[in-house]
């Protein structure tokens, strides 16, 4: 089994400050304790100490002013939202004033996120000063609230600890995010605390990539506040994930979030696979598949729940499951499974009330008692099934059966308790959980949607680690071993961040960048059309102006460039020389892309990776392109990217066998660029960036490795 789990030889984190312990922790750990949503108080004591560990990162209170960004890299979604919670509780008894929490920009999962943590942090604060809650505030609705607080926390006797906390959350939508930034522009914010959570929703696609202008949305109101630490939170553990957020974000810390109470992937594909059931074959499209008998694979999974429902209600313990069947990517099977789901159960129910010699009721039993002997090798003892029949029968026949969608409330508000059969999935992909759940059966997505369901179906292992044995994940066969290659590379990814605790950010994308075995999956990872050729054969920079590390790169680029003598190219006005493979990936691994440019840079990276394990005496031809600097322009008012090589018009135009010509037919190419990039307003050229380096790699056919080896 590859688990993270922290040692004493392990780096410790940069600590800042002391942060102490006070009573909106300890009500907030009563509270979860007493919910369910943590098993006991010592499971509390670990995740408040992660969360003193994270806090300690941040700016200190009373700092003077200045921001600090820290990444935090989850198991799940359950695990980063439960540590959300707590770093703001701690933070409440340490004096901050503000806490900013940046939800999902879909309107439902906004309105779920703002519910779970009000209720959760509402819970801390029986005491008049406690928090007072905005919910995407505006400067017309809310401004006088905020001039409020602000005359209470400079006024009020006894200082922070006697002063309330303005708790806001606020929808990722650009409108949103701008009335916030109004808000808070209205007013001084000098000497106050903030702390800004971003639960990550919406952040990534298949590929690794990040959603256009994501770090441009925020610095209008990173900007409105003068003392602040940015988190941002993800479950996404894929190499082109953490790669694109270091290089768009680039945070003074990374740290991980350890699941005290809920289960990831990993705890299935690496450590207990006897979890995980293969489902053969998928329901073919195109007829009535309701017609067609269950398959026997979703009886099974019917059978393993309903009995761990039993076997906990039982024991006198609250019963709420929850049966997933995932149909995102394939709604035209939402009513086939509904049909057989509803068709079993009554069928079930029928039979467990006929007498004990009924032959149909007799290979019921005889169906449950193997689903029994498979229950209690994984998750310990059960009652005899003689004993559980009252239970079962009354559980299957109360189940309620949805079918959910992103719309509407949680699952968990449409029943206090029982068993809950849900049929759906995407409320997952916008980043929600379902409490209770303990087993899930995925239908086969279609090809287009692998990358999506490898993705986002890898969080919904938030399964309740007490309950780990009684859960179940049934996954279409052929997908099995990509989940496992899935899992095995997000624990390498883990345990690069969980070394470089407390160490430059840099070290850390440069040991991932150079580390093949953490990389994005290749098979389903799509590189974004326009970085490369249709052949693949060129990646170029189109965004080098927008990388979180400008004078970072040029440093970079400039000292690999002193290192070499150029020549004059023989056909060309271009420099030239030839550099041993090992240094180009050096400069490649340290180098920051852009985060749309992510994923197609780390396939290039990964080919030259092991084409050097192939031949290590192998060398790059490098090409100092010519002018220093060329002018190039965005391609829109509201497209950043450029156009790196010449257009092939103005090629022909010139003469110029053009920049695609600049290359080496049996070398790896690298071309380095100066840039000078411009935006074109009222016909005049308003600079972006006056030199920035911007890289360009052609790899001839005989080296390509081919996509998914």
């Amino acid at each position: 089994m590859i688990r993270v789990t922290a040692q004493p030889t392990q780096p410790e984190p940069l600590t800042l400050w002391h942060v102490a312990r006070g009573g909106h922790g300890d009500r907030l750990g009563a509270h979860l304790v007493a919910s369910g949503a943590l098993d006991g108080p010592e499971t509390w004591e670990r995740v408040r100490e992660e969360a003193v560990r994270v806090l300690s990162q941040c700016l200190p209170p009373d700092a003077s002013p200045g921001h600090r960004t820290g990444l935090l890299l989850g198991y799940s979604q359950s695990s980063k939202r439960l540590s959300m919670t707590a770093v703001a509780a701690l933070a409440r008894d340490n004096g901050f004033q503000m806490v900013i929490a940046l939800t999902g920009a879909n309107e439902s999962h906004h309105a779920a996120a703002r519910r779970r943590l009000e209720r959760d942090l509402g819970a801390t604060s029986p005491e008049a000063a406690g928090w007072t809650f905005l919910g995407n505030p505006s400067l017309h609705r809310d401004g006088e609230e905020l001039g409020r607080q602000l005359d209470d926390w400079r006024t009020r006797p006894g200082g922070r600890s006697n002063s309330g906390c303005l708790f806001i959350t606020v929808s990722r939508h650009p409108v949103q995010l701008d009335q916030l930034a109004r808000l808070l522009r209205s007013r001084d914010l000098g000497s106050i605390d903030v702390l800004l959570l971003d639960d990550g929703s919406d952040g990534h696609d298949g590929s690794g990539s990040l959603p256009p202008g994501e770090a441009k949305t925020l610095e209008p109101l990173r900007a409105c506040l003068p003392r602040h630490t940015y988190l941002r939170y993800t479950a996404a553990a894929q190499a082109a994930c953490v790669l694109s957020l270091l290089d768009l974000f680039s945070p003074d810390f990374v740290d991980l979030i350890e699941s005290a109470s809920y289960c990831g992937g990993g705890d299935f594909f690496l450590g207990r696979g006897e979890l995980v059931r293969a489902i053969p074959a998928a329901p073919r499209s195109g007829h009535d598949v309701a017609a067609d008998a269950a398959p026997a694979s979703l009886l099974d999974a019917l059978r393993l729940f309903f009995l761990g429902v039993a076997a906990e209600l039982s024991s006198g313990k609250a019963a709420r499951r929850a049966l997933l069947v995932d149909t995102a990517g394939r709604p035209d099977l939402n009513g086939a499974f509904h049909t057989w789901i509803d068709r079993s159960r009554h069928e079930w129910t029928r039979l467990l009330q006929r007498p004990a010699g009924d032959v149909g009721r007799q290979e019921l039993l005889a169906a449950f008692a193997r689903s029994h002997v498979e229950l209690s090798a994984t998750g310990g003892a059960l009652p005899p099934l003689q004993d559980l029949l009252p239970a079962l029968a009354t559980e299957i026949s109360r189940s309620a059966l949805t079918e959910i969608d992103a719309q509407g409330d949680e699952p968990a508000a449409r029943s206090e308790g029982g068993a809950q059969l849900l049929i759906g999935g995407a409320k997952l992909a916008c980043g929600d959980s379902i409490p209770g759940l303990t087993v899930t059966y995925a239908a086969s997505p279609p090809a287009a949607n692998l990358a999506g369901l490898l993705k986002t179906r890898d969080r919904f292992f938030g399964y309740k680690r007490r309950r780990l044995g009684s859960c179940r994940a049934f996954l279409p066969e052929r997908l099995l071993p990509q989940f496992v290659d899935h899992a095995r590379r997000e624990e390498r990814v883990r345990q690069h961040v969980l070394a470089h605790r407390g160490r430059s950010t840099r070290d850390l994308r440069h040991a991932l960048s150079l580390d093949p075995g953490g990389s994005s999956l290749r098979p389903v990872a799509p590189v974004r059309p326009s970085l490369a050729a249709p052949t693949h054969a060129w990646f170029k920079q189109e965004a080098p102006h927008v990388a979180s590390s400008l004078e970072g790169n040029a440093r970079r680029v400039e000292a690999f460039l002193a290192r070499h003598r150029f020549s004059r190219h023989s056909r060309s006005p271009h420099g030239t020389a030839v550099v041993p493979i090992a240094e180009v990936i050096e400069l490649l691994g340290r180098f920051a892309f852009g985060p749309d440019e992510v994923p197609a840079a780390q396939g290039v990276l990964d080919q030259l990776v092991r084409s050097r394990g192939e031949r290590p005496d192998r060398s790059v031809a490098v090409f100092q392109m010519q002018p220093d600097p060329r002018t190039r322009a965005v391609r829109g008012r509201n497209d950043e990217t450029i156009a790196l090589h010449a257009s092939v018009g103005a090629v022909a135009e010139s003469g110029d066998p053009g920049d695609d010509a600049v290359r080496d037919p049996s070398r790896v190419t690298l071309q380095i660029h100066w840039v000078r990039v411009v935006r074109i307003e009222g016909g005049r050229e308003v600079v972006i960036a006056a030199r920035v380096p911007a890289l360009a790699l052609h790899v001839p056919r005989e080296l390509r490795v081919p996509r998914g080896t």
